[in-house]
């Protein structure tokens, strides 16, 4: 079994081929968790906003959890797909 890690912050960079695809970063963004690994998913409290920037990390800062489970919920724009390149878990 895996042991709770806590967890304060996320980077995520978003994959947007805007010039030559049809993939574009999210409307909108969220982090949820379980704690130790049952009930229902939670969303953080974020301490700052979730970025939507193109070509660089989006890092979010919420006051840390305990979880074992970790997602993220994303709204993507209207009529294109999206995708995320690289994400990261911080303290």
């Amino acid at each position: 079994l895996y042991e709770p890690q806590t967890i304060g912050s996320c980077e995520v960079y978003w994959f947007d081929d805007s010039d030559t695809g049809s993939f574009r970063v999210p409307r909108s963004w969220t982090i949820e968790y379980r704690p130790n690994g049952g009930g229902p998913w939670t969303s953080v409290k974020n301490i700052g906003p979730y970025g939507v920037a193109k070509d660089t990390f989006n890092k979010v800062s919420f006051e840390p959890v305990d979880a074992i489970e970790i997602r993220i919920r994303v709204e993507l724009q209207p009529n294109f797909s999206g995708g995320i390149l690289e994400w990261h878990i911080g303290e």
